[in-house]
């Protein structure tokens, strides 16, 4: 691929690094309304996802002897989805929750595996540390839930900032190759 590819779209890059950097910055400024707006857009594809598994397991039903699992899966979504739309708030709690009692889940089995690691590698402190790291995570998240979404929103915020930074310089360095 050709360098000239890229630095004729220069402005595309630096497009999508201002973009990167306001979306940052609203997810700073606005920890909550951000959690609040990906929560409803997460909504919107399940809600949009499980009508297009319902119309898809009636309309194969002769031909699939198991088109009631599917038609179950797309209510399921259907009530996500719209469980999204009308309680936005405890849906991202709910996704904060989920997330701790995942992060402590694997922060166990990656004891877990240091133990049994440690047979056969002579330093497994660094999978106790990672281990300790993911069970840390996931018992603030589970304890301060609220707490813990803002600052997913700010991690969010200044990762975007780091990155549309990233792209902006980088769409200057194409420009003036």
């Amino acid at each position: 691929m050709s360098f000239d590819v890229f630095s004729n779209s220069w402005q595309s890059f630096l497009l999508r690094g201002v973009l990167a950097i306001a979306f940052g910055v609203v997810a700073l400024l606005l920890p909550n309304t951000m959690l609040t707006t990906l929560v409803l857009i997460f909504g919107a594809f399940v809600l949009v996802d499980g009508l297009i598994t319902i119309a898809s397991a009636l309309k194969t039903r002769d031909e699939n002897k198991h088109w009631r699992i599917s038609l179950l899966e797309g209510l399921l979504a259907v009530l996500v989805g719209g469980f999204a739309f009308f309680a936005p708030s405890f849906t991202g709690v709910a996704l904060i929750l989920t997330i701790g009692v995942w992060a402590v889940a694997a922060g166990m089995l990656r004891l877990f595996v240091g133990i049994k690691l440690r047979r056969a590698v002579r330093d497994v402190l660094g999978m106790y540390l990672n281990s300790l790291a993911y069970i840390v995570f996931g018992a603030l998240l589970l304890t301060a839930p609220i707490v813990g979404a803002v600052a997913i929103m700010w991690c969010l915020g200044m990762w975007a900032i780091f990155a549309g930074i990233a792209l902006v310089y980088f769409a200057f360095r194409l420009r003036g190759k």
